[in-house]
């Protein structure tokens, strides 16, 4: 029987960026405690971005332009339909979230007081029949170990995963997408040991930039289903 995360829900996925770290740290010959709160951070970064797939990796490159481009896809889509107002709306609205600008993340030292704790997301979803924006759910951001981990964990579709610093402006994501009826989060498909075909689609990574006051923008990786944004709110 292969190890899935999902099993111990959702701690043991957790491990192994805790693993990464000793791995990271061990390398460096430098004690965690003579670490200051900036270099951990940027080591977990580091190790999480390390065990990203190849495919990921370089979509991050260009992840805000490719969604930019398939929602305008998508909304051309909507336009040529006399019935889908709304997806036009959508489209638009997801638009206007990819051109706010990015603020400043608070200091490393300050991160876990700026995003611990219950906040609301909602959903803004593109594919090749045009746009919708769903209401907002409850999800959570909480430390666990030395990493902040993100959890949608109502509604249909959900999403589970940590979140790393990535630069001044944004915070990695990696983690997996989930139905409400599945007992809990798979879990990035390479922390699994036997992944299936399945743990690969519903791998997620992206970036959450920071747009405002107590509010975040999700911007994940195009998939064969489309494009999807998060907007945060506390």
């Amino acid at each position: 029987m292969r190890n899935r995360s999902s099993l111990l829900f959702p701690r043991l996925s957790l491990v192994r960026v805790g693993w990464l770290l000793v791995v990271l740290l061990v390398f460096s010959g430098a004690p965690a405690g003579e670490l200051r709160a900036d270099e951990l951070e940027e080591g977990f970064t580091d190790a999480v971005r390390e065990r990203l797939l190849k495919e990921h990796r370089k979509g991050l490159e260009s992840v805000d332009r490719d969604a930019e481009e398939f929602i305008g896809e998508a909304m051309q889509a909507a336009e040529a339909s006399d019935d889908n107002h709304d997806g036009v709306a959508a489209g638009r609205e997801m638009l206007g979230l990819l051109g706010l600008p990015r603020l400043p993340l608070a200091e490393p030292e300050d991160l876990d007081q700026a995003l611990e704790g219950r906040w609301r997301v909602r959903s803004l979803q593109a594919s090749a029949g045009g746009c919708i924006a769903y209401p907002f759910f409850q999800c959570t951001i909480q430390r666990e170990a030395r990493v902040l981990v993100f959890h949608k964990h109502t509604g249909s579709q959900r999403r589970f995963g940590v979140l790393v610093p990535d630069g001044e402006d944004r915070l990695l994501f990696e983690g997996s997408s989930y139905y409400g009826y599945e007992d809990g989060p798979r879990g990035y498909s390479a922390s699994l040991d036997e992944p299936t075909d399945e743990d690969r689609q519903r791998d997620s990574v992206g970036y959450f930039y920071r747009i405002g006051e107590q509010r975040y923008l999700g911007v994940f990786l195009r998939t064969p289903f489309g494009v999807e944004l998060y907007e945060i709110r506390r």
